[in-house]
């Protein structure tokens, strides 16, 4: 499979993403239509048939506690967290005293719950602490 230029593809802190109603194929990638947001339709559908399979089960709840609208919003919110904290420590670590030096640098070092209010409901996530608590999401806390 060959790598194609002519859609517009934005890269995002690693991560290749295409603008809406347009595909990608790279090396190790399928075509894959995107929606507004960037997200595949193939996990939108996979998504719908899982809200298919939660009906069918007695009932599928979108909000509120056990729903499954808080649930993705917190794995979002998590997987945002961890990206940070991951770009904080690799920013630190070329700095003179960074991770991994002798003067002992900045790690991780556990996390500490949070309870978010969202539009679907609280949610509550596990931030990520550094051992100089340098990070932004904490000190945002």
């Amino acid at each position: 499979m060959s790598t194609t230029t002519d859609h517009p593809i934005e890269t995002m802190g690693g991560v290749s993403l295409a603008g809406a109603g347009e595909s990608v194929q790279g090396a190790d990638v399928k075509s894959m239509p995107v929606s507004v947001n960037g997200l595949s339709v193939e996990l939108l559908e996979e998504l719908a048939a899982l809200a298919a399979e939660k009906t069918a089960e007695g009932g599928l709840r979108l909000m509120g506690e056990g729903g499954l609208l808080p649930e993705l919003a917190q794995h979002l919110m998590q997987s945002a967290l961890e990206a940070e904290m991951d770009q904080h420590l690799a920013t630190e670590a070329g700095q003179a005293g960074g991770r991994g030096s002798r003067s002992g640098g900045n790690t991780r070092n556990g996390y500490r719950a949070k309870k978010v209010m969202t539009e679907v409901g609280p949610v509550t996530v596990q931030v990520p602490r550094d051992r100089l608590g340098t990070s932004g999401a904490y000190r945002a806390g």
